[in-house]
Formats: structure tokens, sequence, C-alpha cells
């Protein structure tokens, strides 16, 4: 009985060491808390994720428009971010041409001024200009479905500053050219209409967490072999 017992601490002894060099990757997926649109003369359509919350990103009726997402990063707590996805689902095509392109910027503007609701045609610039975060295509087929867009490096480091903050996202239709849809004069995508429920997501993959270490649990095992010794000697 006694070689038993001495037997499984030991195993279970080994098994604490060899588990020293496992580490585990960090992926999370954070939704969208607020979303929504600034149009160029300063007009806005804004609020959170499921309310008063129209994407339409595109021209429209002698306007532009561009859209914004909030992402809650709270969880993130101090894990380092190495790579970021935006994901957006695509709720009704608005343009006469099969296929479009957005960039993704930077926004500079405080979150709660972002998401007030006030009407700013110094907000609509932030929203779509600065530093690009990267660049999607979208296209008529993608209706109803999911596109991504991977994320640079100054979006990356944007990311890990805001760790236990808010984090948000501009867009803006880049390939604007007059072609319009015939029956409605927009050219653009809504990736979202008002009060309905969306995939707006922002996927990130953290650095691994370390184990500790292996000397660290080396030791434990050793000292748990040396007590069972004592015991059974």
């Amino acid at each position: 009985m006694g070689g038993e017992r001495t037997h499984g601490i030991l195993a279970a002894a080994i098994a604490i060491t060899a588990i020293a060099g496992v580490s585990v990757r960090a992926d999370m997926t954070f939704d969208a808390t607020h979303r929504g649109l600034y149009r160029s003369d300063g007009a806005v359509n804004t609020g959170p994720a499921v309310s008063l919350a129209d994407t339409y990103t595109g021209a429209a009726v002698g306007f532009t428009h561009r859209s914004y997402f909030v992402f809650d990063l709270t969880s993130l707590n101090s894990s380092t971010v190495t790579s970021a996805t935006l994901r957006l689902e695509v709720a009704v095509w608005l343009a006469g041409n099969a296929a479009e392109a957005f960039d993704v910027y930077e926004i500079t503007t405080d979150v709660a001024d972002l998401v007030d609701g006030g009407a700013s045609a110094t907000i609509y610039t932030d929203v779509g200009s600065g530093v690009v975060y990267g660049t999607g295509a979208v296209s008529s087929s993608d209706v109803g479905s999911v596109v991504e867009v991977t994320l640079g490096a100054s979006a990356i480091d944007a990311i890990n500053a805001a760790s236990g903050n808010s984090f948000a996202v501009g867009l803006d239709l880049s390939s604007i050219d007059g072609t319009t849809q015939p029956i409605t004069g927009f050219e653009g995508v809504r990736f979202s209409t008002s009060n309905e429920v969306r995939t707006h997501q922002l996927f990130v993959e953290a650095a691994p967490i370390p184990a500790p270490s292996a000397a660290f649990l080396g030791l434990v095992g050793l000292a748990m072999t040396s007590c069972v010794r004592r015991r059974f000697a």
C-alpha cells in the first residue's frame, strides 16, 4: 500500500514538472457595445449596439456617411495582444458597383463624445481620417455574411494601450466613384440598420500566458518526493 501511494505521489510530482513549459494563448472576442454613423454635414445617428444604430457607410443624397464601432476591452486586462481582426456582418448592399472597399481608421475623439449623439462635423472628419488600421473589401454577395479585416501594427498598439477601457474604429468607403444604385441613388453598404442584431466584433489573439517556471515546479516535485521518503522510511 505504501509503495503504491509513493508511486502515485511521485507520478504527480513528475506531472507537475512536465507542464512547466506549457503556456496558453488567450483568444478573445469582443462584441460592439456602440455603433453609429456621422454624416459629412455633421448629422449623426448613434447609440448602443442595438438602438439607433444605423451604420450606413458611403455616399447618399449629396452627403457621405462614415460609421464607427466601439468595443469594451475591460476583460482584456493586462494581456498583450499580438493580432486583431475586425468582423462585420453586411446587412444591406446599396451600390451600383458589385464590389467596394473601405478603410478602418483610428478614432482620437473621446468615446463618450463619440457616442453621445451630438452632431459634429469635427467628429465626422475624425472617424474617417488619420491612421489607417486596415483595409477591407466587400461585395454584393457578402450580404448576410461576415467580412473580416486584419488590423495592422498601429491598431494592435492602440488596442494594447486601450486595455481595460474602450476602443473605437471608424469606417470610410474609399472606393466611392459615383456609381450609385439606380433606385436609391446610394453608393455604399450598411452593416446594420437601427434596432437590429448583427455580428460586429473585434477578435484578438494575445501572447501566451506563461506557466510557472520549470525550476519552480521542479522544486515542488522534489519537496513532495522528499516528504514521501521521510514518511515511508
